[in-house]
């Protein structure tokens, strides 16, 4: 019997009405498809094959789904189905996170790597290697010119010339050019370039340890939390073929599905939460420690890469924006106060909650709504009178008996 036709007597009838919601990164190009063909496919096998260009199709077409649904779709029986999703997952094709009692899925399908960075993998290169023939791997370096080497040609691409500004550039120019630079980010969060630099004279040589490699490296670290060995092999792992630059798109997208903890911020989290990494303090105000999300910790990156904010000031942000929105992660408000903030210059703790207070909006600062000394609203926002207030606080007396029998007369008249 097939798949197909066995997937209902072998699910529980709970299991049909867990809703699905499907995601995916960036979308997939054909040459992304082309790369889960020919480099994953022999290691994941059909199933979960099928399984991804199935879930693709479907992302693709809308985002909400039920879980018969997807197995009609597949022709999978639930059991197949949460074994073909979870080898994708451990291939990191996909992402997958559920509720308290598992009734809402998110289920996020990440592009698949690159040739070169899959080979490159510590397990997935390996795996490639081990369990494909070598005529196999040829083949497949061969067809993407992984073989092909830079470094045994000559750059003759052509470089800017500065005879343009050698003419008539002035001390005055000078100047008015650097009041236009854009400010150079402070980078001084605590990072241990030592230990990052330690035994990756190789890896990580002289020519990429630039200022703005360093200022990067150290603010991707800062806002996630990642140690310096951690961010070594990443920053290692994301380098070009002649080591004179960093992917740090690849590194980015790494990151954001990236599950790893760093237990030293525990004694921070204790000591000062408000310096903890921004999306390590946002995951800390999550019911029972939840995950972030892949897109809620990319949309805090680019937020701290844009305001430049302290942590203390964006973790003091994410706080506000979060109490003021009954604990739910609204990308276009924070992003608002953010504005809002960077347009009144705040840089301290000290600072925003100085401007929360004197907005009057911080519930946990201003209480209004639930002070014993506010005043009801009315409908327009005015204040209703003191005896509003007294009157609706007296207890009330029951009606007797005889009158709630008059209202039943006469609510049975009403009705003839």
């Amino acid at each position: 019997m097939s798949e197909m036709g066995t997937f209902s007597a072998n699910m529980q009838p709970e299991q049909t009405k867990v809703s699905c919601v499907l995601k995916m990164s960036d979308g997939l190009s054909s040459k992304s498809l082309g790369y889960l063909s020919l480099l994953y496919r022999p290691l994941i096998k059909v199933r979960p094959y099928l399984l991804y260009t199935v879930l693709v199709s479907l992302a693709e077409l809308r985002e909400n789904y039920r879980m018969e649904d997807l197995l009609n779709y597949t022709g999978m029986n639930i059991g197949l189905f949460t074994q073909c999703r979870k080898e994708l997952e451990r291939f990191s094709l996909m992402a997958t996170y559920a509720n308290e009692d598992e009734t809402e899925l998110l289920m996020y399908i990440i592009p698949p790597k690159n040739p070169r960075d899959f080979l490159r993998h510590d397990i997935f290169g390996r795996l490639f290697v081990s369990e494909m023939n070598s005529s196999y791997v040829q083949k497949i370096k061969s067809l993407y010119s992984l073989d092909y080497s830079v470094k045994d040609l000559t750059n003759i691409s052509e470089k800017i010339q500065t005879e343009r500004l050698d003419s008539h550039w002035t001390m005055e120019k000078e100047m008015a050019m650097q009041k236009q630079k854009p400010e150079r980010l402070d980078f001084s969060y605590p990072f241990n370039w030592q230990i990052f630099f330690r035994g990756a004279d190789r890896t990580l040589p002289s020519r990429l340890r630039t200022d703005v490699n360093k200022e990067k490296i150290a603010m991707l670290a800062n806002i996630y939390g990642i140690k310096e060995e951690d961010m070594r092999r990443l920053a290692s792992r994301y380098t070009n073929e002649n080591k004179t630059g960093f992917n740090f798109d690849q590194m980015e997208n790494d990151l954001k599905y990236s599950r790893k903890r760093n237990p030293q911020l525990d004694e921070v989290a204790r000591k000062s939460p408000y310096q903890l990494p921004p999306i390590n303090y946002y995951e800390r105000l999550q019911k029972n420690g939840s995950e972030a999300m892949p897109d809620e910790k990319d949309f805090i990156r680019k937020l701290c890469e844009q305001f430049a904010f302290s942590n203390e000031v964006m973790n003091t942000l994410l706080d506000y924006c979060l109490q003021n929105c009954e604990m739910k992660f609204i990308p276009k408000i924070i992003r608002r106060e953010a504005n809002v903030w960077a347009r009144n210059n705040i840089s301290t703790r000290e600072q925003a909650l100085a401007f929360i207070n004197n907005q009057g909006l911080f519930k946990e600062i201003n209480k209004n709504s639930k002070s014993k000394n506010s005043q009801p609203l009315k409908a327009d926002g005015s204040t209703l009178p003191d005896w509003y207030k007294e009157t609706a606080s007296q207890e009330q007396v029951p009606a007797s008996e005889e009158l709630v029998a008059r209202l039943k007369e006469l609510q049975a008249k009403f009705k003839k």
